[in-house]
């Protein structure tokens, strides 16, 4: 559903521009500008996904890329995060290594390339609307900026500060993680991809494999 996509997003950069997160320099002002024009777009998406509802297959085609476009913008935030994590002194020195190989597979030329692909593609999508004359629903945008505690909210920033005591069922995988990365048969370091569907603990996984000791 394109409008949760939207609302995850918008909920999402919520705490990275409040200072909860360090951003990279330039990448608030970018990400404070996607949002505007998210929330923009959110006003407009419960008509959009009304009208694809009844087969209008332009419309369907336009409520997948604002989907899209949103997802792309979280793949975004989270190789923003692990950019900016701080290094940790009680990491295994080759883990250190190899999460240091990993984070340079997102440098920040690449983030700050990707960031103004990804303003392109929303002023193409804003474009679309435009043609397509989406009614605007004030309701929606009220929602959007106000009404938080009714909102569908990404649990994935929150993953990034949860305590050890805190967290179940993830001690057999991360040990399993952490002996293929630090695997000494190996003759090149492991970038290994941890793959699957919202919720299941991905970004809460990944950081405790980071912060291991």
């Amino acid at each position: 559903m394109a409008e949760r996509a939207v609302i995850s997003v918008i909920q999402y950069l919520g705490p990275l521009l409040a200072g909860e997160v360090e951003l990279l320099r330039g990448v608030r002002k970018e990400m404070v500008s996607i949002k505007a024009e998210l929330e923009r777009m959110h006003s407009f998406l419960k008509d959009a996904e009304s009208r694809a509802e009844t087969g209008d297959e332009g419309v369907k085609i336009w409520v997948k890329q604002v989907r899209q476009v949103a997802y792309r913008i979280q793949d975004v935030i989270d190789a923003h995060i692990l950019l900016v994590l701080p290094k940790q002194p009680r990491l295994f020195g080759s883990l250190h290594k190899v999460t240091r190989t990993i984070t340079k597979l997102k440098p920040r030329h690449e983030i700050a390339s990707q960031i103004q692909d990804i303003k392109t593609t929303i002023r193409e999508t804003k474009e679309g609307a435009d043609r397509y004359g989406f009614s605007t629903s004030t309701s929606s945008e009220h929602s959007s900026s106000n009404s938080k505690d009714n909102m569908w909210r990404d649990p994935r920033l929150a993953s990034l500060f949860i305590g050890d005591d805190e967290v179940v069922g993830i001690e057999s995988p991360k040990y399993e993680l952490i002996s293929r990365l630090v695997d000494q048969n190996q003759s090149q370091q492991a970038v290994i991809s941890v793959v699957g569907m919202g919720g299941i603990g991905k970004t809460t996984l990944a950081k405790k494999v980071y912060d291991s000791q």
